[in-house]
């Protein structure tokens, strides 16, 4: 069985719903997931500072029990780019997100990355228009971070699409030379020096996966 522990976090005290919502969200995930909950931590602290003792507990328990760290969203970790990379990088904890939960580290660095600059963005136009947008009941925020949100992962997709075009001539012309088979495929482009778009050395299914990604042909069946 898996095992998890999940981590909340609100602004203030008094946000007692959204502290339960979020706990909602990570054990319905956990309990999708065939988990078990090992612990939970939760604190009442801005997503800006990043003296939470609270999160530094649950990374360190979830570093010692080898367990997975979950958040109900990605903003509930950190809103500090360059901090969460960072806790990511050398924490040692696999971080779950349950609004992106399939992100590896490289995109969570592009979600993070459009994030930062949708929330400037939004700052900016904040400031800019308050007190109009509080004569017209505009609620900003949550409609934001979605907005951020959905942009991020259409940059992502795009940047997986540019790369597997890349690599799709690359495979062709592999196999051009007669070579097959999903194994010698992968050593090759091993002693060609190209990685996986983790920065990883291929392996058989992640050739599998370029070839499937190829919009004129059926998908792959080799072996």
């Amino acid at each position: 069985m898996k095992r998890y522990i999940y981590y909340c976090r609100t602004s203030k005290e008094k946000q007692i719903y959204g502290l339960e919502s979020q706990k909602q969200i990570c054990e319905t995930y956990i309990k999708n997931q065939g988990g078990e909950v090992l612990a939970s931590f939760s604190e009442h602290e801005s997503g800006a500072r990043n003296d939470r003792p609270e999160l530094l507990k649950a990374i360190a328990f979830a570093k010692q029990n080898k367990c997975s760290l979950v958040f109900s969203r990605l903003d509930r970790a950190s809103r500090d780019q360059i901090y969460l990379l960072t806790l990511l990088r050398d924490s040692g904890v696999n971080f779950v997100f349950v609004d992106f939960p399939q992100a590896d580290k490289f995109q969570i660095s592009i979600l993070l990355a459009f994030s930062e600059l949708e929330r400037q963005k939004i700052s900016e136009r904040t400031k800019a228009g308050l007190a109009v947008a509080k004569a017209k009941g505009v609620q900003l925020g949550n409609k934001n971070y979605a907005y951020a949100l959905t942009r991020a992962r259409a940059k992502i997709q795009q940047i997986k699409n540019e790369y597997n075009s890349k690599m799709l001539l690359v495979i062709k012309d592999i196999q051009s030379t007669g070579i097959k088979g999903l194994q010698n495929i992968a050593n090759c482009l091993d002693k060609r020096g190209e990685k996986t778009i983790n920065g990883k050395k291929f392996t058989p299914m992640a050739v599998k996966r370029i070839l499937d990604s190829d919009p004129v042909k059926p998908r792959s069946s080799q072996s």
